[in-house]
């Protein structure tokens, strides 16, 4: 039986049945009455109402043990279950971010491999080049594709530090 199920039917026979709590009438000798214990008139201090006579001392004492606990125990089913239901939804959420984040570590490592590959192509046309030399402001060399040439050598110079640490 569903657990919702369980509570609802609970929670119906406890209705139903004489209220509580419940007390053994006798401890000694074998057989015991059950009273339930409860309030038929504002002010009035009680009223022990007989719910089973000739009982075992055992059982009634289970019944006492089990009737006095039973609503508190359904109430703590019903508060377990809405958290379970909450954690599940929370659990949905969180693995949904996790596999968001997880796409975007995928792309982002992609394209990190692009640009990689770029770099070393750079790097492999760029080797058959001769290094160009650092020539002073004015000199012809300054205004044409070996200063371009030089400074992105001098940017995979630098790459290629931070690559080592």
């Amino acid at each position: 039986m569903p657990d919702r199920d369980l509570i609802t039917e609970g929670r119906q026979r406890l209705a139903a049945a004489a209220p509580g709590p419940f007390q053994i009438a006798s401890r000694e000798g074998i057989f015991t009455d059950l009273h339930s214990l409860h309030r038929l008139l504002p002010g009035k201090d009680g009223y022990r109402e007989v719910v089973a006579r000739g009982v075992r001392i055992p059982d009634a004492e289970l019944f006492v043990f089990m009737a006095n606990r039973f609503g508190p125990l359904l109430d703590e089913l019903e508060h377990a279950r809405t958290a379970i239901a909450k954690a599940s939804t929370e659990i949905g959420v969180a693995s949904e971010r996790v596999a968001q984040a997880h796409a975007v570590v995928v792309s982002a490592h992609a394209r990190i491999t692009e640009l990689e590959a770029i770099v070393e192509a750079v790097r492999t046309a760029l080797a058959a080049h001769p290094r160009c030399d650092v020539h002073p402001a004015g000199d012809p060399v300054t205004c044409g594709w070996k200063l371009a040439v030089a400074d992105v050598q001098r940017a995979l110079d630098a790459t290629e530090v931070n690559d080592r640490g």
